[in-house]
């Protein structure tokens, strides 16, 4: 048998079960009975039957088609359900899209069973024949001896109720409209699939999640239905036995994360309490088989496993879990490994290295493409857009604009320049600031208060549509502030992770595709404390995980104050130290780094201590970056910490011209820094809009120059070189 022909049996069995009986004297090179007979005389030869039975689409007629290529023999006769429709009556003819075809009264079944009974004691029999383009059945001529017969078990079981026929909706479209000859808004009006609607581009993140979970709930429950049970009677509460069966307790998971953790709330919602382990696997392209991480059962040889990953594609990465499963003692028959979607490339691997592993999933699809992708494929499990995303956010020469001021911290700048802080004030300055000339391109993104995610320009345009169109990236201020960190002198933590998850999907819903939280830490005799590192750390870690879980990239930002007067080597060594427990919280939480950016501090000496050049605070802070932050985050986009408009980008341009090796991009996230001189030029008055905006305009342009270690200074004049420092600053 041919690779194709392997790939399509793969395909056709993928959720068919197949039942055969044998009986005595069934050589097919015997003769057998060519009259209707009951008698038990030599020459009469009982059938040879094997049962194919599956759900709609699931591949019967194709396994049925391979048998009987396989058996080499004209005495074969096929007994398919589908040639048992009721002729349509001329009413039913009108409506004929409206029928539905999967319902059982649609079949004879009277005839159905009647052939069959015949069949069984050798007579020779009619087989009708469907015409599914008159809605009209004729026969075949008789054929005896063999019989394969296709059956759907709709019809036929109590069961059928339990499942989800609609998971083989491709399959079926393809059947139903080729091979049948009926309209595809026929297939579609009888079967609507949640396959159509996570692969759809246009499906929301809400609706993809919402769909994936049920399609993940069917699999998963399907999954535990290959497991061992034993007999069991228990005492009802009316006194009575009730005889019914017994789980398998010595059960556990394994996700291959990350994107095998989007399975485990179908795992646990249908095993309470059940032990799920993690595998962390490098995935890059065809040749990713490197195991980074495992945390398993201690007891895993002695349980079954169900792996759970959503896509198995070229199959690398599950030979290599299931591999890494038998090293610690799993038997390969316990081992069920479940998945939403498969290409047969990876079924095909793992069937071959591991036939005795089952395999659950949900559809089969038609392959993979040239990056080794499942195609036709289906909406994100989070990865590939977050990554996306935040690479494209970390483009050398653009950068982030800190519009995120809450409506506290923008009262006071608009009462700096005597402008009342109303909505309309607040609407305006923002308008002022998107709508510059040429602003936008210099951008890769914008951070905005929730307030202003739902703002629109005066002409009626949201913002974040105006942001869009232009290739700047809508994100969103998340955190709740900061509240004191009791036990501490004065130290602070960050609130607002239990509702984080409901307005992480709303902003998503909204047009936001990545989130700031801002903890903050201060250095002073013993400060910072490590009760305020872990807590800030972990605090930052869980608000990244639950921002990726619903779509956003989460920029992450341990900022040290420059309050005191500390001299930069010790801002260093708590730099340093910060953000080294930062991203051991962020690896505990399995976040996923190229999925992430940092907004740190830079590496200056405090305050109330002398100033030094911008080569010293350039070495200093890219050393510490060097030294804790790993290659896999794609940019580093620093805060500028009251610094003065003109410093902050100086600093940032004396970063990248250092010639050191430097595996992130090095940009800016800033507010003050680049709002500061527009704020003073604008003044609140109409007339003063296109000269701030201009300078608004050079400051961007300023920070791109940096971003590329090209800024050779003077933008923006005596304007940029006032201090922006603020004593324990507050948004």
């Amino acid at each position: 048998m041919g690779s194709k022909a392997v790939e399509d049996l793969i395909e056709a069995s993928s959720d068919v079960h197949f039942s055969g009986f044998h009986l005595k004297n069934t050589d097919p090179s015997n003769s057998v009975a060519e009259q209707p007979t009951t008698s038990t005389t030599e020459n009469i030869k009982q059938p040879f039957v094997i049962g194919v039975a599956g759900g709609a689409a699931s591949g019967k007629t194709t396994v049925c088609d391979m048998i009987i290529e396989q058996l080499r023999d004209q005495r074969v006769v096929l007994v398919n359900q589908d040639s048992f429709y009721h002729n349509l009556k001329p009413d039913e003819l009108k409506k004929v899209h409206e029928y539905n075809f999967d319902h059982p009264d649609a079949f004879d079944t009277e005839q159905l069973l009647s052939i069959m009974e015949k069949l069984k004691y050798g007579q020779a029999v009619d087989i009708p024949r469907y015409d599914f383009k008159s809605y009209k059945n004729d026969v075949s001529p008789a054929r005896r001896v063999f019989l394969i017969f296709s059956l759907s078990i709709g019809p036929f079981t109590c069961v059928s109720g339990l499942l989800d026929a609609d998971v083989r909706l491709a399959r079926r479209i393809r059947r139903d409209t080729v091979e049948k000859g009926r309209d595809i808004g026929m297939v579609l009006d009888q079967i609507r699939g949640m396959h159509t609607l996570i692969r759809d581009a246009q499906t929301t993140k809400h609706d993809f999640v919402f769909y994936s979970d049920r399609l993940i709930r069917l699999v998963v429950e399907h999954g535990l239905g290959h497991l061992p049970f034993t007999e069991k009677q228990v005492n009802t509460p009316t006194g009575s036995v009730y005889t019914g069966v017994d789980f398998c307790k010595r059960l556990c998971g394994a996700s291959v994360i990350r994107s095998g953790e989007s399975m485990e709330n179908a795992l646990r919602a249908c095993c309470k309490g059940i032990k799920i382990g993690k595998i962390l696997i490098h995935r890059e392209g065809d040749n990713g088989q490197q195991l980074i991480y495992e945390k398993l059962p201690s007891d895993i040889s002695d349980r079954h496993v169900l792996l759970l990953d959503p896509i198995l594609g070229t199959g690398n990465s599950a030979v290599e879990a299931i591999s890494l499963l038998i090293k610690k003692g799993v038997p390969e028959c316990n081992i069920i490994f479940l998945n939403l979607i498969s290409a047969p490339q990876g079924i095909h691997v793992v069937c071959k290295r591991f036939p005795r592993v089952k395999i659950v999933t949900s559809e089969i699809e038609i392959g993979l493409n040239e990056d080794y992708r499942v195609i036709p494929g289906m909406g994100e499990f989070g990865d590939h857009e977050l990554i996306k995303n935040a690479k494209y956010i970390a483009t050398p020469g653009k950068g982030i604009l800190a519009a995120d001021e809450s409506t506290g911290t923008i009262g006071k700048r608009l009462s700096s320049i005597n402008v009342e802080n109303i909505e309309s004030n607040r609407q305006a300055l923002r308008e002022l600031l998107f709508t510059a000339p040429s602003a936008l391109s210099y951008l890769s993104g914008v951070i905005l208060f929730e307030e202003t995610l739902y703002q629109n320009t005066s002409d009626g345009k949201p913002f974040v549509e105006l942001l869009q169109d232009n290739n700047v990236v809508p994100g969103i201020k998340v955190d709740k502030g900061t509240v004191d960190l009791t036990g501490t002198n004065g130290e602070t933590t960050t609130q607002g992770l239990d509702s984080l998850a409901a307005r992480c999907q709303q902003y998503y819903k909204a047009g936001a595709r990545f989130a700031k939280w801002r903890s903050v830490l201060k250095i002073g005799p013993t400060e910072p404390s490590e009760l305020s590192i872990q807590q800030n750390a972990q605090g930052l870690a869980r608000y990244a995980i639950i921002c990726q879980e619903n779509g956003l990239v989460p920029i992450v930002e341990p900022e040290i104050l420059t309050d005191g007067s500390h001299d930069i080597d010790k801002c260093a060594a708590a730099t340093e130290t910060v953000l080294a427990a930062v991203y051991k919280a962020l690896n505990d939480h399995h976040v996923l780094l190229e999925g992430t950016l940092l907004k740190p501090n830079m590496v200056t000496p405090g305050s109330d201590s002398p100033k030094v050049s911008a080569e010293v605070i350039a070495e200093h802070t890219v050393r510490a970056l060097r030294r804790t932050v790993p290659p896999a985050v794609p940019g580093i986009v620093f805060l500028s910490g009251g610094q003065s408009e003109e410093e902050a980008t100086v600093n940032l341009s004396a970063m990248n011209k250092l010639e050191v090796l430097k595996p992130w991009t090095l940009s800016f996230s800033f507010g003050r820094a680049l709002q500061q001189s527009t704020l003073k030029t604008w003044a609140g008055k109409k007339e003063n809009v296109e000269k701030a905006q201009a300078a608004f305009v050079a400051r961007c342009k300023a920070n791109s120059e940096a971003t590329l270690g090209k800024y050779v200074g003077g933008a923006g004049g005596h304007l940029a070189a006032q201090s922006l420092y603020e004593q324990g600053y507050k948004y």
